[in-house]
C-alpha cells in the first residue's frame, strides 16, 4: 500500500542521512579549524552519495556523543535538472562514535524541522531514491535501511516538525502528497510517526493516514509494534489496525482489516488483488503473513444484501501468485451476483449509484442483455480457486433458486466454474461456464444441465401459480463471443433442448392461446382451470445469435399447442406464434395464432394472421407420442 512504500523509501533516505553524517564527520575531523571544511562536507557527501549536497551552515559540539547541527541542507536527486530528494530547513543529529566505530548506528536524538522530501518512480519503474548509479552508496543506502525491525537504526529520540512529502509512481499512476511528523503519543508518552497524504490513484482520489509506534520501538524486536493505516480510495475505505512484532514484513501481525466501498473490484488498484464487481459490501476480518503467504482469515460481513464469511490466502511464492478462498453465505440474495455479467443488482435493494444508473439505461433501452463490458484485464494477473458455498438463496419468484455451490478456477487468464450446482425449484441445474480472455474478444460458454424442476415454481405470485405444474428439464451447449454479456448472446452459437413431462397448465394461457372465447371468458369470470399437460419437448438452435424454436410442441388433454417463431439475441428481439390444434368441439373459436412481437423483455401480444371471425371448432386433434417427443424424433 503507498503508506507502506513511503516508509520503506523514508528509511532508505535516512539511511543516506546517516552517510551524510559519517562524511561531515570525516571531513571535520581532518578540516576542523578549517574555513573550507564545510564545502569539503558537501563535496565528499556528494561523493559517497553520488548526488549534488548543499549545506547552509554547519555547527558541531565535540564529544563522544557529538551533536551535529546543520541548516539549510538539500540532497540532490538523481539527475541534474530533478528535483531534490530532501530539503531540510535544520537536522539535529546527535551521534555515538564507540559503537560506529562497530558498524552500529546509535543516535540518541534526531530532529528534523520542515524536512521536505519529494520521492518518485520513473515510467521504467526506477526509484529517484536509487543509488544505483553509485555502488558504494546503494550499498550502503540499503545497509542503512532496516530489512527487519532489529537492524533498525537505535534513535533515542526522533521528532520531525512540519514535514512534507510528495509521492509520485508513474508506472501506477499514483500521485500522493502530505504531512509527516512525529507525535506524543498518550498511552506510551513517546514520539509516534504520524503521515497524511492526499493525491490521486488512476485519476481517482486517494487520502492515506498512517499512525505508527514510535522508531524506538522498533528496535523492540520482542514487543509488538502498533500501527494504524487508513486507506480511501475515491469511495473505497480499507483500515488497518493492530500490531506486528516485523513491521517491515508483517510477519506474526495481529491485524484487523476492514474493507468497505461501492464495489470490490475497486480494491485493486489499492492492494494489487483483482476482484469480482460486487453490489456495495464491508468485509472484515484479520491479516497474518506466513512467509510468502498472506491470510485474510475469519472474514465476515456482507455483499449488497447477503452475508458472506470465509478464509483467503494468497501465495507470493509462486511464479504466478495463487489465491484461494473458502467463502460461504448462510443467506445469498441472487441478484447480488448480477454484477459478475455486466448486469445491475436489483435496484429496489443494495445498489452503488452507477448499478442504478446501468439498471435505468437498461429499462429505457428496454434490454435484457447488458451491454457493459466486462473487466477481463485482470484475468491473468493472478490464478485463483474460489469456492462458494450458498446455503440458502433468495431470487425473484420467476426464478426459483434455492441455493449454490461452486468452485472458480482462474488459470493462464481463462475462468472455469466447475463444478456448478444450482438447486432451484426443488430440481437442480448442474454444469460447467466458463470464460477464456486469451481470445480477443473473449469467448464464453455455457454446458448445463436441468432436471426434475416444478414448472409452477416459476409463476409464482402470479393468477397461474395454483393451476400450473409439472417436472421440467434443460440441455444447454451455447458458446459467444464478446465484451459483454450482450455480445457474447449476440455471437452466441449452440443448441437448447426443452423438456416438461406431466403436470398442469393454466387455462387461461391454453384458452388465450387457441383463441377459445366461450372458455376463456368462463374461466377469467369463474375459477382458473388446470388443463393436464401429458409433455413438452422442443429445440432451440442459436446460430450467430439467432435462435429458432420451429419444433416445440406442448401436448394437453384440451390442444397440441405449435410454437414457430425465432428470438435475435443481438437486437434483443422475439417474433413469436403459437398455434392450437384443439381436442374439444368449441362454438365460439377463431382460426388464427397468438402472435407476439417486439422486445423480449414485453412483446406485444396479439392474434396472428388467419381467419378474423369465430368459428365452429370441431376439436379433433389426437394425442401425440410423448415417448418419441421428449427424446426428440418428432
Amino acid at each position: 500500500m503507498p503508506g507502506r512504500r513511503i516508509a520503506r523509501t523514508a528509511a532508505i533516505t535516512l539511511g543516506a542521512l546517516v552517510l551524510l553524517v559519517i562524511a561531515a564527520m570525516t571531513a571535520l575531523i581532518t578540516y576542523a579549524g578549517s574555513s573550507a571544511f564545510r564545502g569539503e562536507v558537501e563535496r565528499r557527501a556528494g561523493v559517497a552519495l553520488g548526488r549534488e549536497v548543499k549545506l547552509g551552515d554547519l555547527q558541531i559540539d565535540w564529544s563522544w556523543s557529538p551533536r551535529i547541527r546543520m541548516r539549510e541542507v538539500m540532497l540532490g536527486g538523481a539527475a541534474k535538472d530533478a528535483p531534490p530528494l530532501l530539503e531540510a530547513q535544520s537536522i539535529l543529529v546527535q551521534l555515538r562514535l564507540p559503537p560506529l566505530l562497530r558498524g552500529e548506528v546509535v543516535l540518541p536524538e534526531l530532529e528534523l524541522e520542515k524536512p521536505e522530501l519529494a520521492l518518485s518512480i520513473d515510467e521504467k519503474g526506477v526509484p529517484n531514491w536509487s543509488f544505483s548509479k553509485n555502488p558504494t552508496a546503494a550499498a550502503a543506502a540499503e545497509v542503512a535501511a532496516p530489512e527487519e525491525r532489529t537492524e533498525a537504526p537505535v534513535i533515542g529520540k526522533l521528532v520531525i516538525k512540519d514535514g512534507h512529502f510528495k509521492y509520485e509512481d508513474q508506472v501506477k499512476d499514483l500521485q500522493l502528497e502530505g504531512a509527516i511528523a512525529t507525535a506524543i503519543g498518550e498511552a506510551e508518552k513517546t514520539e509516534r510517526i504520524q503521515l497524511d497524504g492526499k493525491g490521486k490513484l488512476e485519476g481517482r482520489p486517494l487520502i492515506v493516514k498512517f499512525d505508527g509506534g514510535s522508531v524506538l520501538a522498533l528496535r523492540e524486536g520482542d514487543k509488538p509494534y502498533p500501527l494504524d493505516l487508513a486507506a480511501k480510495y475515491s469511495a473505497t475505505e480499507v483500515t488497518v489496525k493492530g500490531t506486528a512484532l516485523d513491521p517491515f514484513k508483517l510477519e506474526a501481525a495481529d491485524l484487523d482489516i476492514t474493507l468497505k466501498g461501492p464495489d470490490l473490484a475497486d480494491v485493486f488498484p489499492l492492494l494489487g488483488v483483482p476482484a469480482p464487481p460486487t453490489p456495495p459490501y464491508e468485509l472484515k476480518g484479520h491479516l497474518l503473513r506466513d512467509g510468502d503467504k498472506w491470510q485474510f482469515t475469519n472474514v465476515e460481513g456482507r455483499v449488497g444484501d447477503s452475508d458472506m464469511a470465509g478464509d483467503i490466502t494468497i501465495d507470493y511464492g509462486r511464479e504466478k501468485p495463487l489465491l484461494t478462498a473458502d467463502l460461504v453465505s448462510d443467506k445469498l440474495d441472487f441478484d447480488d451476483l448480477a454484477p459478475l455479467v455486466g448486469a445491475p443488482p436489483d435496484t429496489d435493494e443494495t445498489a452503488s449509484a452507477e448499478q442504478k444508473e446501468a439498471a435505468a439505461q437498461l429499462k429505457q433501452q428496454d434490454e435484457l442483455f447488458p451491454d457493459i463490458p466486462l473487466n477481463l484485464n485482470l484475468l491473468d494477473v493472478m490464478d485463483m480457486e474460489v469456492k462458494l458455498d450458498a446455503k440458502k438463496v433468495t431470487a425473484e419468484n420467476y426464478l426459483p433458486v434455492e441455493a449454490l455451490a461452486g468452485t472458480v478456477t482462474i488459470e493462464g487468464g481463462k475462468a472455469v466454474v466447475k463444478p456448478l450446482q444450482i438447486a432451484i425449484a426443488g430440481g437442480s441445474l448442474e454444469g460447467a461456464l466458463s470464460l477464456d480472455a486469451n481470445h480477443k474478444p473473449s469467448v464464453a460458454a455455457a454446458d448445463l444441465a436441468m432436471r426434475n424442476v416444478d414448472f409452477k415454481a416459476f409463476f409464482q405470485g402470479t393468477q397461474y401459480f395454483d393451476t400450473t405444474g409439472g417436472k421440467v428439464g434443460a440441455e444447454v451447449d451455447i458458446e459467444g463471443q464478446g465484451k459483454s454479456l450482450a455480445e457474447v448472446m449476440g455471437t452466441s452459437n449452440g443448441k437448447m433442448f426443452l423438456t416438461m413431462n406431466g403436470g398442469a397448465m393454466s387455462g387461461l394461457l391454453i384458452e388465450a392461446a387457441g383463441l377459445d372465447i366461450a372458455e376463456a371468458l368462463a374461466l377469467y369470470i369463474g375459477e382458473d382451470a388446470r388443463v393436464p399437460i401429458r409433455c413438452a419437448a422442443g429445440e432451440i438452435e442459436l446460430t450467430k445469435g439467432v435462435a429458432r424454436f420451429d419444433r416445440f410442441i406442448m401436448d394437453t388433454t384440451d390442444s397440441v399447442l405449435y410454437f414457430r417463431g425465432q428470438s435475435n439475441l443481438r437486437q434483443q428481439t422475439i417474433v413469436m406464434d403459437i398455434f392450437a390444434d384443439a381436442k374439444d368441439f368449441s362454438i365460439l373459436d377463431m382460426d388464427a395464432p397468438v402472435h407476439l412481437e417486439g422486445k423480449i423483455r414485453e412483446p406485444a401480444i396479439s392474434i396472428g394472421k388467419g381467419v378474423p371471425i369465430p368459428l365452429i371448432e370441431p376439436g379433433d386433434a389426437e394425442n401425440i407420442s410423448c415417448d418419441l417427443l421428449l427424446e426428440g424424433k418428432l
